[in-house]
């Protein structure tokens, strides 16, 4: 329990960024593991309060988000085999 406590910000949980249609934050709503890169990646979905649009991205564990063509095919095959 304590090591859950002490990795929750892990990823940039705590992130809020704005929303790309309105500008109004966003909430973290979704974490998953990133495909095969589990323990190093993770796919985040956000939420608008405002407009209800959900995005998503994938960071690292410092919360950084990856943007990489070989991962987002990756990612993508793993979602539609």
């Amino acid at each position: 329990m304590l090591n859950e406590l002490l990795n929750a910000g892990r990823f940039g949980a705590r992130d809020k960024p704005p929303c790309a249609t309105c500008g109004n934050r966003t909430f973290l709503t979704r974490r998953s593991p990133a495909a095969a890169y589990a323990l190093k990646l993770e796919r985040q979905t956000f939420t608008c309060v405002e407009c209800d649009l959900d995005f998503e991205r994938v960071v690292d564990a410092d919360g950084k988000v990856v943007r990489s063509a070989v991962i987002e095919d990756l990612l993508r095959e793993f979602d539609h085999p």
